[in-house]
């Protein structure tokens, strides 16, 4: 079975008027036994040092397009009707497996698709919907 490794790092998320969202520990950098304030909610991930955009940390998930894996944030305070801007590095490590990587939030989130070996930027815009608790928006 073929399988891809991705990288993830330096999150950032600001309300479309570019205030700044606080998310905790966006780059990933803080942590004993993984990144405060992220769990790997499913599938296979790791914790990754030495290989990062910005900084020494960054996240990796792993799959072979038939599964799904990724990492969840803590809550995050958003404003529901409010559009906000994702803002986040990635690349892809290794394999060639088939899927895609996502990113964004349970409500609203983005096939990246033809990642390279090269960290690229990607940003994202979504708008929260109305009746959304918190613990489901992030």
């Amino acid at each position: 079975m073929k399988m891809t490794t991705v990288l993830f790092a330096a999150l950032t998320l600001a309300s479309a008027g570019l205030s700044a969202v606080p998310i905790q520990n966006p780059s990933f950098e803080s942590g004993e036994s993984g990144p405060d304030g992220w769990t790997m909610a499913s599938g296979k991930g790791r914790w990754v040092s030495g290989d990062a955009a910005l900084g020494r940390r960054s996240v990796a998930v792993t799959g072979s397009g038939e599964d799904e894996a990724f990492w969840k944030s803590v809550p995050v305070p958003l404003d529901p009707g409010r559009p906000y801007v994702i803002r986040f590095r990635a690349r892809r490590i290794d394999g060639s497996g088939g899927g895609t990587a996502v990113s964004g939030a349970s409500f609203c989130n983005r096939d990246l698709g033809g990642l390279t070996a090269d960290w690229r930027e990607y940003r994202s815009i979504m708008t929260v919907p109305h009746g959304r608790p918190p613990a489901e928006v992030f």
